[in-house]
């Protein structure tokens, strides 16, 4: 707070308007500036060109921030229905903020939109908006602690052994019980009767319980010990493997090393050093089955043995994964690595659909720049005459390809209102070039 008085004063001492300085004081200055940061909406635009010989898009960048009362009406929720755009440079609407809904939405049912980017651990994300819009989310997202859910994905590791997800026990016990009802649900009849005789026995064992009196504090001491130690492990869902709290701190610890030296080589414009710094992550502590099924251009079949040193390894839905995928993909970017680049990008959109919306722009941008970098390893001239570089890529990524690149084109035609639209038209040429490669 001082620093940011210190500056208002600075900037007013430097304004030569005395009308100003006599009708906004340091105070009301600050007490502007706040309403702004708290209230304000980020402005993200792009441009696209679709000249005959030349069809580009640039990706989305900041323009600055703006304050759109009607917007502000709308309230958060770390899983939205809607979404808020602004206009394009090349718009008419360019300057204007408009909301669309981004997923079904039942009669009488809030619209929400987020104010924040929701791919982060839940207690990250309600410290962020405690801290800047100064409130305590309990959205759906937030309060759900119904077994398996999105935030337990993106914060979940893997067993070596078997692949499978660690998770509390509690989850486990969840689970069986959802096991459970739908054999009740095959088996009706006979479990009824079973089911009068277990409630039977339940009874008697608490009136058996109720006539016991436990004195002892030792026994009781030594439970609570057992229960915040059982709370520090994990289980895994397959093979029943058991991991401590520290053996998942040792891998986010270890990875954060390599994290922060290829932040800092990219800085430096080291992109090939630091390429290969974050290809220790996803070579070595990552396992790479994708849960939309990707399996094919995942990195699997490059991992390295490093991961033996850990008890478990990242999902590459965890926010840590996530958090440098887009630095990696441009690191791809600026050596020419178009199949690194590709393998990468499957990734990060695997963890945008299955976290974010379905209508979302951003998978859309993500998967237009994969297509660009297909179709660039089509060209002979790229890929150094390679063929058989071109033709598996060709055989994994091309009917993928088509597929990722109708959703793009459903993501925007939805979000934009009607397939005229030059974003759209973009998508669809792009569609055209890729069936021809």
């Amino acid at each position: 707070k001082e620093s940011v008085i210190n500056s208002i004063d600075d900037i007013i001492a430097k304004i030569t308007n005395c009308d100003f300085k006599t009708h906004f004081d340091r105070d009301e200055v600050l007490k502007v500036a706040s309403k702004v940061n708290t209230n304000s909406h980020a402005m993200y635009t792009q441009k696209v060109n679709l000249e005959d010989d030349i069809i580009s898009e640039d990706p989305y960048h900041r323009v600055g921030v703006g304050m759109f009362p009607h917007l502000a009406l709308l309230n958060h929720s770390c899983s939205p229905n809607a979404v808020y755009f602004y206009g394009n440079q090349d718009k008419k609407s360019y300057g204007e903020v408009s909301v669309k809904v981004c997923q079904p939405v039942k009669k009488g049912e809030e619209l929400c939109i987020s104010y924040i980017d929701v791919y982060e651990a839940r207690s990250k994300r309600q410290q962020i908006l405690l801290d800047t819009k100064h409130f305590e989310c309990a959205c759906d997202r937030c309060i759900a602690n119904n077994g398996i859910n999105v935030d337990l994905m993106i914060e979940s590791f893997v067993c070596i052994h078997c692949h499978g997800m660690f998770v509390d026990q509690h989850i486990i016990e969840m689970e069986m019980k959802k096991e459970q009802a739908k054999l009740n649900d095959l088996f009706g009849d006979d479990d009824d009767v079973m089911g009068k005789t277990k409630s039977k026995s339940k009874k008697s064992k608490k009136k058996n319980e109720k006539n016991k009196t436990i004195s002892n504090e030792g026994v009781q001491k030594k439970s609570s010990q057992t229960a915040t130690t059982a709370s520090l492990c994990k289980v895994c869902l397959k093979c029943n493997e058991k991991i401590t709290q520290y053996n998942m701190e040792d891998v986010i610890n270890y990875g954060n090393k390599f994290i922060n030296a290829a932040n800092i080589q990219f800085k430096n414009k080291l992109y090939g050093q630091a390429k290969e710094s974050y290809e220790q992550i996803l070579f070595g502590m990552a396992y790479n089955d994708n849960i939309n099924n990707r399996q094919t251009t995942s990195f699997r079949n490059q991992q390295q043995n490093s991961s033996q040193q850990f008890k478990c390894l990242f999902n590459t839905l965890h926010v840590s994964v996530y958090s440098f995928l887009t630095t990696y993909l441009n690191c791809c970017s600026a050596v020419n690595d178009h199949v690194s680049f590709l393998r990468g990008v499957d990734l990060l959109i695997d963890a945008m659909v299955y976290v974010y919306p379905k209508y979302n722009l951003e998978t859309a941008s993500f998967i237009l720049r994969k297509a660009d970098k297909f179709i660039k390893i089509q060209d002979p001239r790229i890929s150094d005459g390679n063929k058989k570089i071109r033709n598996t890529i060709q055989k994994k990524y091309k009917e993928r390809m088509i597929e990722d690149l109708k959703l793009a084109i459903d993501i925007r035609t939805t979000i934009f209102g009607n397939d005229k639209d030059r974003s759209c038209v973009y998508a669809k040429r792009v569609l055209e070039l890729v069936k021809r490669c």
